[in-house]
């Protein structure tokens, strides 16, 4: 896609910024790596907690964490995660950021956009996704005053996850011509760390299941359910034997949840 006037106008503008970021330092570890950035600090944890559970699935998988120019490293993250200020906006710091990184993967969190940074990781075809996507902007409020780069900028992503509904709604009216998939997803939620149980109990059930995988939702409420049923929906086209089984965060709630798994159409038993 060709870009816009707008953004044409702000990478313009970009240029005109003197560069500032020194020569890296860390290593760029082998293997794949997906590239995580987060504005507001007091999410970083959580966002890098997203990437550490992508690595489950894919051990060989690094994470790089970054954050906006002039916040101090953050001290608090999980082991494993590499921390790095993100580049100016100046195109000279964007290269030197992307030809040491090289980044497979790009995962966006809030709505504090940096359309040269976001434009330049399209230009090197980096697929990249938008999380909690509800109304964008321009993390530089200095540059406000431009022609707003904002939409052309979100046609740069190659998903968009917005924060609810009336968001999803919003975007697929601004972005109509399906180049980004769009869809709800809510908030990105820091992980609980895993439900204790007997291990007597859960050997047994892993035996009656015969090996089939299961994904277990734990102290769902009501609101949540069409998320989980939607997101099991897409599971079961990888994996068409998988098994979700609900828990309700109240009893009171049981009916409401069992009435939503009925309308979805799947199969279930109590």
């Amino acid at each position: 896609m060709a870009r816009s006037l707008s953004l044409a106008a702000y990478l313009a503008i970009a240029r005109r910024q003197p560069a500032c970021l020194e020569k890296i330092t860390t290593q760029r570890p082998d293997g794949e790596l997906i590239w995580l950035h987060c504005a507001d600090p007091k999410r970083a944890r959580t966002l890098a907690q997203l990437g550490l559970r992508l690595t489950v699935h894919r051990p060989e998988v690094q994470i790089l964490l970054t954050t906006s120019p002039g916040q101090r490293p953050l001290q608090d993250l999980p082991e494993n995660v590499l921390w790095q200020e993100c580049p100016s906006e100046n195109p000279d710091d964007i290269r030197v950021f992307l030809n040491h990184w090289r980044p497979d993967l790009l995962i966006w969190l809030g709505q504090w956009l940096r359309p040269a940074l976001i434009d330049a990781a399209h230009q090197r075809a980096i697929a990249s996704l938008l999380l909690e996507a509800s109304t964008p902007g321009l993390e530089n409020k200095n540059w406000r005053w431009i022609p707003e780069p904002t939409q052309a900028t979100l046609h740069r992503f190659s998903n968009v996850l917005t924060i609810d509904k009336a968001s999803a709604d919003r975007f697929r009216k601004s972005l109509p011509d399906n180049s980004t998939l769009i869809c709800e997803s809510g908030p990105l939620m820091e992980e609980s760390p895993a439900l204790p149980c007997n291990e007597t109990d859960l050997e047994e059930l892993r035996a009656a299941l015969a090996g089939r995988p299961v994904w277990l939702a734990a102290r769902v409420q009501p609101r949540e359910v069409h998320t989980a049923l939607a997101a099991f929906r897409k599971v079961l086209r990888l994996a068409h034997r998988m098994l979700l089984i609900i828990v309700p965060d109240s009893s009171e709630d049981a009916a409401e949840i069992k009435q939503a798994v009925t309308e979805s159409g799947l199969r279930f038993a109590e």
